[in-house]
């Protein structure tokens, strides 16, 4: 029998956008209609921040660095930092399904950003978001798609080797994740791999029964292209390939490492090979 992991979830979750640099004040009561509109379970917040803000300050450092963020206009990174103050703009809800936080959350940043003139930012990756931009609405579970609010980046070590981590998966309530050594030629693979697992792994929140504070879900899983499609919503492919993986969670980082399964008797580095080619079938 499989080990399993109990994934802690948090009572609430949050999802966060900035409107940066406007150009006009939010207008009287426009707030207080946009909370009016809001289902019960969602809550919303609009501060007042300024480039000091620690989320804000980082995603200010990224777009100023060419190298990090080649298709910025040098000039964004320089209004963000001289602007007088931003809006962030914040969701909160409980797990589970619908993650109705997420559409609201967006929804009430492009309102803002209309009503004031102001950019709209992902602080996460970070990133200008461009208009239109909003996913749409999901009014049922095929809808959603993971991909439209969880983005996946690298970072290369000393050794040429890359670590791979997901971005947004916290904002539903779960751990981010994390895999390490991989090769330049792997990283297509494993963009699909995560965010099929993203799927896989949103598909047992929302199944979770009500009341039950964890998430209960078996070490070893298998990801199919078919997951990778509907983390995209998009057709499945014609060939239906699967990979079968390891999650072992880290209470410090609290992310989700992705290894080989247990019965694996080779060389990691083939099976991250495997792995890359079984998710890029078509």
């Amino acid at each position: 029998m499989s080990a399993k992991i109990l994934l802690p979830v948090a009572a609430s979750v949050s999802a966060a956008y900035v409107v940066a640099a406007p150009e006009e004040p939010v207008p009287a009561g426009a707030v207080a209609e946009l909370v009016e509109a809001l289902p019960p379970e969602v809550e919303l917040r609009v501060e007042e921040i300024d480039g000091t803000d620690p989320s804000l300050a980082h995603a200010i450092r990224v777009l100023s660095c060419p190298d990090c963020s080649p298709d910025v206009d040098p000039l964004v990174a320089v209004l963000l930092e001289m602007a007088k103050g931003h809006l962030r703009v914040t969701c909160t809800a409980p797990p589970g399904w619908p993650p109705s936080h997420l559409h609201w959350c967006a929804l009430a940043t492009d309102r803002l950003a209309e009503l004031t003139g102001g950019a709209r930012l992902d602080p996460r990756r970070p990133r200008v978001l461009p208009d239109p931009w909003r996913p749409g609405p999901f009014l049922t579970r095929e809808d959603f798609a993971v991909g439209d609010w969880v983005s996946v980046g690298f970072a290369v070590g000393d050794d040429d080797r890359c670590v791979m981590r997901t971005n947004g998966l916290s904002w539903l309530g779960l751990p981010e994740l994390r895999a390490a050594r991989l090769t330049g030629g792997q990283l297509h693979g494993w963009l699909h791999l995560f965010n099929g697992l993203g799927h896989v792994l949103a598909s047992a929140l929302f199944d979770r029964p009500p009341g039950r504070r964890g998430v209960e879900i078996s070490a070893e899983q298998v990801v199919t292209t078919a997951d990778v499609a509907a983390a995209h919503r998009v057709s499945r492919p014609v060939r239906q390939e699967r990979a079968v993986i390891r999650l072992r969670h880290d209470p410090r980082t609290r992310d989700l490492s992705v290894l080989a399964p247990a019965e694996f008797a080779g060389r990691e580095a083939d099976w991250r090979e495997r792995v890359a080619e079984a998710m890029c079938a078509e």
